[in-house]
């Protein structure tokens, strides 16, 4: 009785440490994905995009200071959420010289706002990959509680090889899932590109603000309108790596005339090259063996568990 209450408490204890935060992660995401896409359906107001008057006094640090400002019966509000999950401070460099592009300071955006809530507002409806994260580590924490619990509470799993190869099946399947999404997304988007709407651009000259290096952005027309683009090709490069400003600089001259894929149902989403490179295949890979290999070895191990 005295070792059933010693498993008792342990299970409880990996409750508390693991399963509850594991659940209130999951809530505040779904809680989160829900109010990202029912923001498609809020009410909408005119927004300046401004400088936050909080920001830092190096003019460098611009973009990531932007905040839009906006008003509802007649009460001042401000707001640095594009989407759930994600904030101007949350991203990279090329998304950054997007939005500067896109929505220079002192141009109007609309803004979607809760009606119940003002103060709560975004760029665009929907959510940000920090939104699918945090559903991700709720979801891994709590098998984790889980896996745990019915090895401490039974027995059978506990004294053979079940309970362990249950766990070890498990974290491999949830890391082969968790880089086949992004890798399969990165395959898609570069196959699909290659089927979208060429046009001629012309390279722009442009440095990142908080770097000063330079920046590949292009621009281009489609149906009277200018739009501009920073991708090459799928995924976007990191900026942050050495060879990054000599690649540019190579390839790429202000006012050199490129070939454009855009999306034909947005012209914001282009790429300068379509298609599939050989590491964009990686991360899908690297998914795929891992969600194979956790598979394989469960049902390896069930075979042999059968047999004893």
């Amino acid at each position: 009785m005295h070792g059933w209450n010693v498993k008792v408490f342990a299970a409880a204890l990996i409750v508390i440490f693991f399963g509850v935060p594991g659940l209130l992660l999951i809530g505040a995401g779904v809680r989160q994905t829900w109010r990202g896409f029912a923001a498609a359906s809020w009410p909408s107001v005119d927004a300046t995009v401004q400088l936050s008057a909080n920001r830092a006094p190096d003019p460098r640090a611009f973009p990531r200071e932007v905040e839009f400002a906006y008003e509802v019966d007649k009460f001042p509000y401000r707001s640095e959420r594009l989407r759930y999950g994600v904030t101007v401070s949350d991203l990279a460099n090329w998304e950054i010289a997007m939005l500067q592009l896109r929505h220079p300071i002192g141009s109007k955006v609309k803004l979607h706002y809760d009606a119940e809530d003002p103060a709560i507002a975004v760029l665009e409806p929907g959510i940000g990959s920090g939104v699918v994260l945090l559903v991700g580590i709720g979801l891994v924490l709590v098998v984790i509680a889980v896996g745990t619990c019915l090895l401490v509470l039974d027995n059978r799993l506990s004294a053979g090889m079940q309970g362990p190869l249950l766990m070890f099946v498990t974290v491999f399947c949830c890391i082969g899932i968790a880089l086949l999404i992004p890798g399969g997304r990165i395959l898609w988007r570069g196959w699909s590109s290659q089927k979208w709407t060429a046009v001629e651009g012309h390279i722009v000259p442009h440095q990142t603000p908080t770097t000063k290096e330079p920046q590949l952005i292009y621009q281009f027309v489609v149906d009277g309108k200018t739009y501009f683009g920073v991708r090459r090709a799928f995924p976007p490069p990191d900026s942050s790596h050495d060879t990054w400003e000599t690649d540019i600089s190579y390839h790429f001259k202000a006012g050199q005339t490129v070939t454009v894929h855009y999306h034909p149902g947005n012209p914001w989403d282009a790429v300068l090259e379509p298609g599939i490179r050989d590491e964009d295949w990686f991360l899908a890979a690297g998914g795929g063996a891992f969600l194979l290999f956790g598979l394989f070895a469960g049902l390896a191990g069930s075979g042999l568990s059968r047999r004893k």
